[in-house]
C-alpha cells in the first residue's frame, strides 16, 4: 500500500509540543473509521507531552472503545490514563529509543529520544497519517520494547484505599488507638 500523504517531519517548539500532538491525535480519532481498537505509545514519563496528549483525549478514547498500552522509561507514581496497561522500560540502554505513538493501522507519531527532556527542548517530530508501511514499522518497535518492559500495577481505587486505611485504624486517623507501629 502506498501512502496518500507523506510523513511530515516538523520542528516543534517545546511550548507547543503537547498542543500539536493533541491536535494530531484528535484529528486522527475524528478520521477513525471504527477500525482502531488500540492506541500504543512510548513516553519518557507520565509527564511527557505524548502522555499528556493521550490523557487529554482519554474520554474520547473510552467513548470509542479504544484501549491504551503505554511504556514509560521513568516510572511515575501513577499512569496518566488509569485504564491503560503500563510497563516500565528499566533497561537504560533502551532509552535511546524515541517516544512514539501508534493509532490504528496507518497513523503514528515519533518524537524525541527518551534521554532528552521533552519539556525543555525543541524537537523534530514525524507525523505519519495514512501510511500503513511506516505505521507497521513503528508498531513493531513498540511491540519489541513492550515485550522487554516490566508491567506496572496502575489500577488503584482511591475509595477502596481510603476505606482500608480507615478500617486499619492507621496512626493519625480520628479514633485511632494505635500509637506506634513497629516491626521486629
Amino acid at each position: 500500500m502506498t501512502s496518500k500523504t507523506p510523513a511530515r517531519m516538523t520542528v516543534v517548539k517545546k511550548e507547543e509540543k503537547e498542543s500539536k500532538l493533541t491536535s494530531f491525535l484528535v484529528s486522527a480519532l475524528a478520521a477513525n473509521r471504527r477500525e482502531t481498537v488500540e492506541l500504543c505509545f512510548i513516553a519518557q514519563s507520565a509527564g511527557s507531552p505524548v502522555a499528556l496528549a493521550v490523557t487529554s483525549a482519554a474520554s474520547e478514547l473510552r467513548r470509542m472503545g479504544i484501549s491504551v498500552r503505554m511504556v514509560v522509561a521513568k516510572q511515575d507514581a501513577a499512569a496518566p490514563f488509569p485504564a491503560a496497561a503500563v510497563r516500565h522500560l528499566a533497561d537504560a540502554r533502551c532509552h535511546d529509543a524515541h517516544e512514539l505513538l501508534v493509532l490504528g493501522n496507518a497513523t503514528a507519531w515519533i518524537g524525541d529520544s527518551m534521554r532528552r527532556n521533552p519539556v525543555a527542548t525543541d524537537s523534530y517530530e514525524l507525523h505519519i497519517d495514512d501510511c500503513a508501511v511506516s505505521t507497521v514499522a513503528i508498531a513493531n518497535s513498540f511491540e519489541r520494547l513492550w515485550a522487554i518492559a516490566t508491567p506496572i500495577e496502575t489500577h488503584h481505587d482511591a475509595c477502596s484505599l481510603d476505606l482500608a486505611a480507615e478500617l486499619a485504624g492507621l496512626p493519625g486517623d480520628t479514633g485511632s488507638t494505635i500509637t506506634a507501629m513497629t516491626r521486629h
